[in-house]
């Protein structure tokens, strides 16, 4: 006797389970729920589904924006019971880590940048610099004798007997 394919599909009305096997068969049973892809046997379990929520939620976490976007997904799955306290405060420790390189590195970044600019400066300035007129020459000219110091009369000498306070007397008047 042939089976009626229209009954078969009328008794179950929910979809195949989307699970494929590592040789590439798929799962022949129902979905478990009409809001699941997956049978009982091969639904993911929450720590697995909480696992695959924060991975693409990470991203690379290179930017500070990724990791915030990380932070939330674990506020969010520590609120709805998936993640337990440990791991929520762990995933937050390492976010501040994180954060705190990323911090550190942009940090020396500024000021790689500031001396690759003051060292484009300096040679600007040092470039200006020795653009400067040639002097002109002078070879052919006599020597230069300097004129001897006019006498100013005698020197005055300190007397030997003389007190610190009479001399700065007599250097004032």
């Amino acid at each position: 006797m042939k089976r009626n394919l229209a009954s078969s599909s009328s008794r179950n009305s929910l979809p195949r389970c989307t699970h494929t096997t590592p040789s590439g068969r798929r799962c022949r049973s129902s979905a478990s729920a009409p809001d699941s892809p997956f049978c009982f046997r091969h639904q993911p379990q929450p720590e697995a589904l909480a696992t695959a929520e924060l991975t693409t939620a990470a991203g690379t976490l290179s930017t500070p924006e990724e990791v915030n976007r990380f932070l939330t997904r674990v506020t969010l799955l520590r609120i709805e019971g998936r993640l337990t306290p440990k791991e929520a405060s762990n995933y937050a420790y390492l976010c501040l880590i994180l954060q705190l390189g990323q911090r550190a590195i942009a940090f020396h970044q500024k000021l790689r940048d500031a001396r690759l600019e003051h060292e484009a400066e300096q040679a600007r300035i040092t470039a200006v610099r020795s653009w400067t007129l040639p002097r002109p020459d002078r070879s052919d000219w006599p020597d230069y004798v300097p004129p001897a110091p006019a006498p100013h009369g005698p020197e005055k000498t300190p007397d030997a007997d003389e007190s610190p306070l009479q001399a700065y007397s007599r250097l004032r008047s």
